[in-house]
């Protein structure tokens, strides 16, 4: 019997367009992975990892995303929106566009140039908005609201497909989409343990500069609109004294020394080299991951699962119900503690720093999760799906033309 994806493999090359301003590692393999299976890649971002796009792939760079204040990741995002607007407006119509959430009207603003050069739009959407504004509780956020929902229920039933990173995002999403169905493909992380069960702990703290002795809480990553660090700031603050040392990494660390100023057991480093990141995940003891209260419905944190693949307990800062909270308590490899509760928080961290049978629970219990996170489950997934989408929408064409 012939599969689909081999049926599909057998077609002529399709035109793939993904857009992302800060792509992640996995969707760099899926611009790839549809490379290597002979099709027409595009890449519309922001960066790239060593400035070099994935093999047979194009790349266009409109403009690196800042985060330093709230003015300029707004402009940083209008301007890129605005670049990618006036790039799209010459896509022939057989393409078939990815547009990321990422700045977050940029699958509204891919539908709009569609509906006059008729390519088809598949929204990836990584935060839903307009919740994580209240949840960052951005000025003016009750307009914003009532214009973002508006756009929302234009734009994605108009799509081909909407696709997201879990299942409480989905029902979010569900008043928007005007029936639409919402797919779910999470991010996905290597799930070879092995390569952590490698490196020895002492050594990959030697190598970063990190303290030797005492429990590590990493907090690693982006820190975007729905990260709480201040409430990592407090709880160091309770934690004064303890042999308990956290470490912050992040692509611009300046601003965030200024957050933990007064603390001197967080330890704030800029993001390291995809070569250093499995040290960094080794030499720690404990995952910290931070959602501000009304955001846990919203957002999923894609360094979960590096967290998981490390065998690295993990103990979040969410509300309930969420798709990271869901995942903890499915596999059993961390702690949920609500948002704004620094002695709940502190009393948790203490538990992981004395309690090696809970850890290593824990730690058994994360690397088993990661497994269904696996790039070999979800990748070929995705790309199976695009082809489907963009052989659909080519075959509809060409019905439409005789």
């Amino acid at each position: 019997m012939t599969t689909g994806r081999h049926i599909l493999r057998t077609l002529p090359s399709l035109r793939f367009v993904a857009i992302n301003q800060s792509p992640s590692v996995p969707l760099l393999q899926l611009v790839a992975t549809l490379a290597s299976r002979g099709h027409d890649v595009t890449l519309l971002t922001g960066t790239l990892p060593n400035d070099q796009a994935p093999a047979n792939v194009h790349a266009v760079i409109f403009g690196r995303y800042d985060a330093t204040s709230l003015r300029r990741r707004l402009w940083s995002w209008l301007a890129f929106t605005g670049r990618t607007a006036a790039w799209l407006t010459h896509l022939p119509a057989e393409a078939t566009v990815l547009a990321c959430s990422n700045p977050p009207l940029l699958p509204h603003v891919a539908v709009a140039v569609a509906s006059l050069r008729r390519f088809a739009v598949v929204a990836r959407i990584l935060d839903v908005y307009p919740n994580i504004l209240t949840a960052a509780k951005i000025p003016g956020r009750r307009v914003l609201w009532g214009i973002l929902a508006t756009l929302h229920r234009w734009a994605y039933p108009r799509c081909a497909a909407l696709f997201t990173l879990g299942d409480r995002m989905a029902d979010l999403l569900v008043p928007y989409a005007g029936g639409q169905p919402i797919e779910v493909f999470p991010e996905w992380v290597s799930a070879d343990s092995d390569l952590f069960l490698t490196i020895d702990k002492a050594t990959a703290r030697q190598r970063l500069g990190l303290p030797s002795d005492g429990t590590i809480v990493l907090f690693s990553g982006n820190v975007g609109l729905t990260h709480d660090v201040h409430a990592i700031a407090a709880v160091a603050g309770e934690l004064s004294g303890a042999a308990i040392e956290f470490v912050v990494s992040a692509p611009r660390p300046d601003s965030l020394r200024l957050v933990f100023a007064d603390c001197e057991n967080v330890t704030v480093i800029p993001s390291v080299s995809a070569e250093d990141y499995p040290q960094l995940l080794a030499a720690a003891d404990v995952g910290l991951l931070s959602l501000r209260a009304g955001a846990e419905a919203a957002s999923f944190p894609s360094r979960t699962l590096s967290y998981l693949a490390a065998g690295l307990p993990i103990i979040a800062i969410t509300g309930q119900p969420g798709d990271l909270a869901d995942l903890i308590e499915r596999h059993g490899c961390g702690c949920i503690v609500a948002p704004n509760n620094p002695a709940e928080l502190a009393a948790t961290i203490r538990t992981f720093a004395t309690d090696a049978d809970l850890s290593r629970l824990c730690r058994l219990n994360a690397r088993s999760a990661a497994a269904g996170y696996g790039a070999d489950i979800w990748l070929n997934a995705l790309a199976d799906r695009m082809e489907s989408i963009a052989w659909q929408h080519v075959c509809s064409r060409d019905r439409r033309q005789t």
